[in-house]
Formats: structure tokens, sequence, C-alpha cells
């Protein structure tokens, strides 16, 4: 599909039913409805093709050049998980750091990463909402993936350990925060020096996700979908842990250099903003769920 053409768009006058869902639910406000009458539609080329539209559309009279009603999923359950089970699926996740040495089989990482296309996106003309995902699979990838993260690890311990991050962290708040990441470093590093991995935790799989761009909120884009993803895993049976050295590493963020991993995993160019996270079966089972404070404040 080419997402730089315009969109063209129709409505159905002999099978529309004159209700005006479609205007009230278009996110850019492209149909302009008169009761009674059929809607028209105005700046189709601002359409942000999230669809809303032909979803509210019951009797179907809406056409879309980019947007085939045989590929909407019915929506047989408005709530197919009760809210007690959902609230304790939600509570239930935790980060996995003990795998066991067992693959994940294929198909079940097809479905996690197919879970990144259904989280919100800032799909601005329509670009982002084809998510790009890269899924690393195999002890042999698993340890390359590995061995350039270490390498890249290595000249960002060597660049913070130096005066000259450490002078600019007198007047700099963001160095400062890069230099609380020291002792975090420098203990992964250690244990990978003694043979114990604590950055991939041995990890028969991991997935990334990476964005350009594209959109005014490429950061959000990559952390929604790798939330998706996470708790798809989740609804699997499977465990997953946020990594975010994995996702610096891949852009060799604060390193001079040519992206080694992100060349390793074919990443595009383009592609500034990168989240990863590690996937298989855990193997230690949990039992109870440490309670989680949340600050909230109310504004009425």
């Amino acid at each position: 599909m080419d997402l730089s053409a315009p969109s063209a768009i129709s409505i159905d006058g002999g099978t529309c039913t004159k209700d005006g869902l479609c205007a009230r639910v278009c996110p850019a406000r492209i149909f302009r409805f008169e009761k009674g009458k059929v809607p028209s539609v105005e700046r189709a080329h601002e359409c942000v093709l999230c669809g809303q539209c032909l979803s509210a559309c019951i009797p179907g009279a809406i056409a879309h050049s980019k947007l085939d009603p045989k590929d909407l999923r019915k929506i047989e359950h408005p709530r197919p998980a009760g809210e007690d089970a959902l609230l304790a699926f939600l509570r239930q996740r935790r980060s996995v750091r003990e795998y066991r040495k067992k693959p994940v089989p294929q198909e079940l990482l097809q479905r996690v990463a197919e879970m990144a296309g259904y989280a919100p996106v800032g799909a601005f003309g329509g670009a982002g909402w084809i998510r790009h995902v890269t899924v690393v699979e195999g002890e042999e990838k698993m340890k390359a993936v590995r061995d350039a993260t270490v390498r890249y690890m290595r000249k960002l311990h060597d660049l913070m350990s130096g005066f000259f991050l450490r002078g600019m962290a007198r007047f700099s708040e963001e160095a400062r925060s890069g230099l609380s990441t020291l002792p975090d470093l420098k203990m992964r590093l250690a244990e990978y020096e003694a043979g114990r991995d604590a950055i991939l935790y041995d990890a028969p799989a991991a997935v990334f996700v990476s964005a350009g761009y594209e959109t005014t909120t490429p950061h959000e884009d990559c952390d929604a979908a790798l939330m998706n993803m996470m708790l798809a895993a989740h609804a699997l049976g499977l465990g997953t842990c946020w990594n975010g050295w994995l996702g610096n590493a891949a852009l060799a963020s604060h390193v001079r250099g040519p992206r080694e991993l992100g060349d390793l995993l074919g990443l595009s160019e383009t592609h500034r903003v990168v989240e990863a996270f590690t996937v298989g079966w855990p193997s230690i089972p949990l039992h109870s769920v440490p309670y989680r404070e949340t600050s909230i404040r109310w504004v009425k």
C-alpha cells in the first residue's frame, strides 16, 4: 500500500443510514454531517487511516482506497475478559530474568509480534501504522546480539568513566542522569566477564521495535508497541524483560561510531528509536506480586 498517495473516500447514498456515526468517530474530522443527509467527505488527503469510520458504519456504506472492509476483524465480545480477570492479569505480569533452555516456537513469536500493530500510535497522515518489529531467535544469533551489545557497553563505560563527562555533570542534569547508570553498567560487564549473562539472561529470543520520525511520537509509538507485545507474551505463558541496553546498543546511543547491533539486525538507518525485550519460558514460578504504589492526584 502506498501511504504517500492521497486517500479516496466515498459514501454510497443508497446504503447509508444517515446516522452520522462516521463524522462522530473520525479523529481528523474529514466527514461533514447534517441531520437527515448523507455525510460529505472533505479533506480526504488528511485521513489518518485509523479505520474508525469503517468500524462504526454497520451497513458498510463507506469505500476507502486504502482500507479494505475484508480486513476488519469483527468484535464478537466488547469485553472478552471480565474486569477482575483483566486487572489481575495486568498485576501479575512481571519481568523475567531466568529462562528455561527451551526455544520458543516461531508461531508463538509471530503472534506476539503481530500485537504491535494494535497498540496506540501517533499516525498522523497514516505514517506509523505499519510497525517495524525484528525478532531474533536461536543460540547463535542471540550470542551475536549479546557480543555486539557488550562491545557497545564497553565503549559507553569508557566514555562515562572519563573526566569530560564527569566535568559536564557539574552543570548538566542529563549528564548526571547518564552517570547514574554507571554502577549498573559496571555490574553487567563484570557478570559477563565472569561467564554469567546479566544482559540477555540467556533468553532464547529477543524482540526489537523501531521507528523513525515519520510521526511526531516515535518514542511513544515504540513504547506502546513494546508493551502490547509483552502483554501478549504474558497471555501466551511466556516471560519477558524490557531491555534498555539492547535498544541503546542497536542505535549506538551516546557512542560515536557505526551501529554494529543495528547493522546486525538489519535495522533501517532512518530509524532513530529502538526498544527491545527478551522473551522465553520462565524457569522460576512466582507465587505473589509485590504491591506497587501509584501516586494519584485528583483535579476537579
